[in-house]
């Protein structure tokens, strides 16, 4: 795994602004240039005990899939691709559409 960069000075203030309403979100961001896959990376971290709420974040994949193993294309300076530590009492498949309607509402 390539080893993390710090966070860019404009991602590192609004989040250091909001941590006080996060709760466990974004205790640790790990952000990357570029990775291969910002969920691959999140899945070895959680199996070593990542505590919830690490965030992986890249400017950049090579290697990202979306939904049942579709191409994902995340060229640079395109998007903002991040994965998340969660650990729900109940796992639920609406979860991602959810952080992804609430993530467009606040840029708006």
């Amino acid at each position: 795994m390539r080893t993390p960069q710090p966070l860019p000075a404009e991602l590192a203030g609004p989040l250091a602004q909001a941590a006080s309403r996060l709760g466990p979100l974004g205790s640790p961001v790990l952000w990357f240039d570029e990775i291969g896959s910002t969920n691959d990376v999140a899945v070895r971290l959680a199996e070593r005990g990542a505590p919830e709420g690490s965030v992986i974040a890249a400017n950049a994949q090579v290697a990202g899939r979306g939904r049942l193993g579709r191409v994902w294309v995340s060229p640079p300076g395109a998007g903002l691709y991040v994965s998340v530590v969660l650990r729900p009492e109940r796992p639920t498949s609406l979860l991602t559409l959810a952080a992804g309607v609430e993530i467009g509402r606040a840029h708006v």
